[in-house]
């Protein structure tokens, strides 16, 4: 068996570089603190009585931000989606934040992502608040006017922990 320095170089050269693309890669999500996007939605439709509930922990004092993932069919004629957001904070405290997800800017562009009929958006609901530890409880509901809100494919949040 007959080895070369050359190969052998060459070989480690590639696994160094598979390792740091494997951490960068590993350490996008690293100040996410909690994500989950619901998918559950008869006939893409999110009926008006429908809360979707997420509870996760702080682990630290500290600034973080809020953001709110919705997705939704390609071309949905809506500009704004009115949503309700509760805050069940860990010293027993609820608040109560309006949130209107603008999904077209001024001249009616898509503000999504869009691919195909497959549409994904997420807004900020808050930038580097200060939250103390401990068990939070959210529920988003929607607050559009009619009895359930067309067109929904998913709907979610995303807590991370912020740098500013």
């Amino acid at each position: 068996m007959k080895l070369s320095i050359n190969g052998l170089a060459s070989s480690s050269l590639r696994l160094v570089y598979l390792l740091i693309g494997l951490l960068v890669v590993s350490s996008c999500d690293g100040d996410r603190i909690y994500k989950k996007f619901d998918r559950d939605f008869n006939a893409s439709r999110w009926p008006k009585d429908e809360v979707h509930s997420y509870s996760f922990n702080i682990p630290s004092d500290g600034n973080y931000d809020l953001l709110v993932h919705f997705s939704h069919v390609y071309d949905s004629p809506l500009a704004t989606i009115p949503l309700k957001l509760t805050i069940g904070k860990p010293s027993g405290e609820n608040e109560l934040i309006d949130v209107i997800l603008r999904l077209r800017d001024a001249d009616g562009k898509q503000l999504a992502d869009c691919t195909g009929d497959y549409c994904d958006f997420k807004q900020e609901v808050f930038r580097s608040r200060k939250l103390p530890a401990g068990n939070y409880t959210l529920k988003l509901r929607n607050d559009f006017n009619f009895a359930y809100l067309p067109n929904v494919l998913g709907v979610g949040i995303e807590v991370r922990k912020s740098h500013q």
